[in-house]
């Protein structure tokens, strides 16, 4: 089971999904931190419906669930959007 050093069982995880060690690097990093973008979007939606849950004002919590809503589909959006940008992307 330990006969092979951990850095050759992680590349050949890495390569039974698809990915090569040195092809499409820089559009899986890309991809990485679009979906950081998407997760930062979800935090801040929740953030704010977080903040105007403690409101008094029934229209403050209105407007803070549809942002949750509007973060969460965004977020989704954007990432339906990455993942189409990159399959279209050529193999180097």
């Amino acid at each position: 089971m330990f006969d092979r050093a951990p850095g050759a069982v992680y590349l050949e995880c890495i390569e039974a999904m698809g990915f090569n060690k040195y092809e499409n690097g820089r559009q899986n990093m890309l991809q990485i931190i679009g979906y950081l973008g998407c997760v930062y979007l979800v935090f801040k939606g929740v953030e704010i419906f977080l903040a105007a849950s403690e409101s008094d004002d029934e229209t403050v919590r209105n407007a803070a669930v549809w942002a949750l809503v509007a973060a969460i589909g965004a977020a989704i959006g954007f990432a339906i959007w990455l993942n189409s940008q990159a399959s279209s992307m050529p193999r180097l």
